[in-house]
């Protein structure tokens, strides 16, 4: 709730409607449908109601046995795991709430919000190298859940601390391309400046390999091709730019190679990338018989780790967790109102895409929109492969780029920010002009 209420503040402090595109209404329509499905898993049953739902009747044993004492229990929620499914639920709700302020903020305020995530990623990325130079398990005590050849940051596993670094990496690139400031006393782009971000950005792309997530480095660099691509192709790129983009290229994996980059190349072969593999193609295996099982209605958001526990087979070992892909994992916990949302999800990052697009004019810098939707991006590639949809930190983030993408004044910013003083000077000039 205090999320929401902040969110209605940001709303009225901006005072103006929030621009409704089909885009974001289906993106809205979505989180809402996964907060409805929430609530609805923890809604009280009977134990009889309860057992009539689809892939329940095998536990009748153990409802019988919780019925009685010591247990005495009258009702049970839709949910195998109320507990996760409460935390899935108020995830769920302040990442909705970043998002729909994302869509609200001013330009400049926003940008000035987009400044602190890039130099959050930025610092992890120093802190993930550092990790790999000292070659110990951990200076911060993680211990053995580091690794002394890796680099992690601040979180426990390495996946996550990919999907971060994934997701900055196109907001720096564009940074560096000089397309946008992340201030507006920031008027032009100094080759100093332009030097510092090129090194942040390499910093960046060089952590992401010292990570050894291989589904987080493709996620990565995917997106940071793209959004090379989109600003060195450009007619308005100067040739100053293009080098620039490709020293940026050289220093990362400059560092790279100096760092990880022969271990994550290792990694992607060899008898243990093969068993990784398998066992994740088991697991997707697994998780898709429990869905149907389940389907429509689906064992409840948050419920996994407890309800696939009856689908693990002897060659699936250890206490499961996540599916390691969040879209099986969504149909196997929503059931069919998941499929609905995750295809409201990829219409919705679609039509902003092709908006974007379509706003985007050969004549002005690109938008910093167009960044933001790439970093949301890197983070659906990665989804595939792992969950980062179940890190709260990291669904706050998705949700900041991907409500930022869809911001109606954000995604005109680049046409109207403030110019340099010389073409603001020849702008003047030619108005100044009498016509012929």
């Amino acid at each position: 709730m205090v999320c929401l209420a902040l969110a209605a503040v940001v709303a009225w402090s901006t005072s103006r409607r929030l621009a409704i595109t089909f885009g974001n209404a289906l993106y809205v329509c979505a989180m809402l449908g996964l907060l409805v499905a929430g609530l609805v898993a923890l809604v009280p049953l009977s134990p009889e109601t309860w057992l009539s739902l689809p892939g329940r009747a095998a536990y009748a044993d153990v409802v019988a046995s919780l019925r009685h004492p010591p247990m005495n229990v009258s009702s049970l929620s839709l949910s195998f795991d109320p507990v996760g499914t409460s935390f899935a639920t108020l995830s769920l709700l302040v990442a909705l709430s970043v998002g729909l302020a994302a869509m609200l903020l001013p330009a400049p305020l926003l940008l000035s919000v987009l400044a602190l995530f890039v130099g959050i990623a930025i610092a992890q990325a120093g802190l993930g190298l550092l990790q790999v130079v000292f070659g110990t398990p951990s200076f911060l005590a993680f211990d053995a859940a580091v690794g002394g050849n890796r680099a992690t940051g601040t979180f426990l596993n390495k996946n996550h601390y990919a999907t971060l670094l994934a997701m900055a990496l196109p907001l720096l690139v564009f940074r560096t391309a000089g397309q946008f400031n992340f201030s507006r006393k920031e008027t032009t782009h100094t080759p100093l400046s332009t030097i510092w971000w090129a090194v942040a950005t390499a910093t960046v792309a060089a952590a992401l390999v010292a990570s050894l997530s291989r589904a987080g480095s493709a996620a990565g660099f995917s997106v940071a091709l793209l959004a090379t691509l989109a600003c060195g192709l450009r007619k308005q790129a100067t040739t100053r730019q293009r080098f620039g983009l490709l020293g940026i290229a050289v220093l990362a994996f400059a560092l790279a190679s100096t760092s990880s980059l022969t271990l994550l190349l290792d990694s992607l072969k060899g008898a243990a990338f093969a068993d990784s593999a398998d066992g994740r193609k088991a697991l997707v295996r697994l998780s898709l018989t429990g869905a149907n099982s389940f389907f429509p209605v689906g064992s409840g958001l948050g419920s996994f780790s407890i309800a696939f526990q009856r689908f693990q087979t002897d060659g699936v070992t250890g206490f499961i967790e996540h599916v390691h892909n969040d879209y099986v994992e969504l149909f196997f916990e929503a059931g069919v109102l998941g499929c609905v949302v995750l295809i409201c999800f990829a219409i919705a990052a679609g039509a902003t895409g092709l908006r974007l697009w379509k706003w985007q004019s050969e004549n002005q810098p690109l938008s910093p929109a167009i960044a933001c939707w790439l970093g949301a991006l890197a983070f659906a590639i990665h989804a595939w492969f792992d969950f980062p949809s179940h890190i709260p930190g990291l669904t706050i983030v998705v949700s900041l780029l991907f409500g930022a993408s869809m911001n109606s004044t954000f995604v005109k910013h680049a046409d109207n920010r403030a110019t340099t003083p010389s073409k603001r000077r020849s702008s003047e000039r030619k108005i100044a002009s009498p016509s012929l």
